[in-house]
């Protein structure tokens, strides 16, 4: 099942990831490592090529809702904007249609509890 990061600000009372300080590993972290329908079987290393602002993906092989793709590597992958504060940026396999490749969500800045990127898409 494909997962949705939570931000502590997106939530509400009574949730149990209202109080996070997303820089620090959660229950939810561990959850998503035991989801064994979508994600990562190899590859897909992240190295960085322009700091603080380009990446590189190496090609990988993926699983999204229960299926594996191979998914072709690229050699400049633009981040959303430089970061000014600390921040979490995502690199992604995106799936839309048929075809699967490598996208980068920037989260929100901050100097004390940056944010993961929001993403609407559950694939």
């Amino acid at each position: 099942m494909p997962f949705i990061i939570p931000n502590a600000n997106d939530t509400t009372g009574g949730n149990k990831y209202t109080a996070l300080d997303q820089a620090e590993p959660d229950s939810l972290d561990f959850e998503v490592l035991g989801n064994e329908s979508s994600g990562v079987i190899s590859g897909g290393e992240v190295t960085s090529v322009s700091a603080p602002s380009t990446v590189k993906v190496t090609a990988a092989t993926v699983v999204i809702d229960g299926v594996v793709y191979n998914v072709d590597g690229k050699d400049s992958l633009s981040l959303n904007a430089t970061p000014t504060n600390k921040r979490f940026d995502l690199v992604v396999a995106r799936k839309a249609g048929s075809t699967v490749s490598f996208v980068c969500l920037g989260g929100g800045d901050s100097s004390s509890n940056p944010t993961f990127p929001k993403s609407n898409s559950n694939v």
